[in-house]
C-alpha cells in the first residue's frame, strides 16, 4: 500500500494587480506518496475548485500568473 499524498502548503490569498504589473507566484507544497510529484495549473472563471482550462506550459510547484491582459 502506498502513502497517501497531502497538500501540506499552499498559496490562498487574493491578488489584485494593475495591467503589466507584477504578481507574486502561486505555489503549493506536496508531501507523502512515493515517486515524483507531478503538477498542473488551472485558469478559472470562478472561485473553484473544479473545471477550469490548463495553463500551457504550467507545470511545476509554483506558477507565476502573467498581468498583460485583464480581466
Amino acid at each position: 500500500m502506498n502513502p497517501a499524498v497531502s497538500i501540506s502548503g499552499q498559496s490562498t490569498s487574493a491578488q489584485t494587480v494593475c495591467l503589466d504589473g507584477t504578481f507574486t507566484a502561486l505555489s503549493v507544497t506536496a508531501a507523502g506518496g512515493n515517486g515524483t510529484y507531478t503538477y498542473q495549473w488551472y485558469s478559472n472563471s470562478t472561485a473553484s475548485n473544479t473545471g477550469g482550462s490548463p495553463l500551457t506550459g504550467a507545470t511545476s510547484s509554483t506558477y507565476t500568473p502573467s498581468s498583460s491582459a485583464s480581466g
